[in-house]
């Protein structure tokens, strides 16, 4: 179920502890063309924007009314020059309250931090 897969959305359910939706997004290609992958993530948020405010995800009682988050989960480290396009894509998201992370591995014991104060360069 990758990112590539803009049709399918890959996981989502309710967080026990911070009563978010959580609607995430797995990828496991390598970031060796980074802009085929932020297409490719693009058009997956677009998809998820569209479920999240289509009324599909308002039909399960459990997530009505809840904060959302979209969890990119990413197989591989991204590089350095998107960091900054995961912060923008935070802000633009917070827009209409909806959060973004970005995690490396399947879980969230490792939180990508984008803020250049927060990270070693490459």
């Amino acid at each position: 179920m990758p990112v590539s897969d803009p049709n399918v959305i890959d996981a989502i359910g309710v967080d026990a502890l911070s009563n978010r939706v959580q609607m995430r997004m797995y990828e496991e290609r390598e970031w060796v063309e980074p802009h085929v992958l932020m297409e490719d993530l693009t058009s997956k948020i677009n998809q998820y924007l569209a479920y999240a405010f289509g009324g599909q995800l308002a039909e399960v009682p459990e997530y009505r009314n809840k904060n959302i988050v979209f969890m990119l989960h990413c197989q591989f480290m991204p590089p350095y020059s998107i960091h900054n396009t995961f912060q923008d894509i935070d802000n633009n998201l917070k827009d209409v309250s909806i959060h973004f992370e970005v995690y490396i591995g399947p879980d969230e014991q490792h939180p990508l931090q984008w803020r250049i104060n927060e990270f070693e360069t490459e």
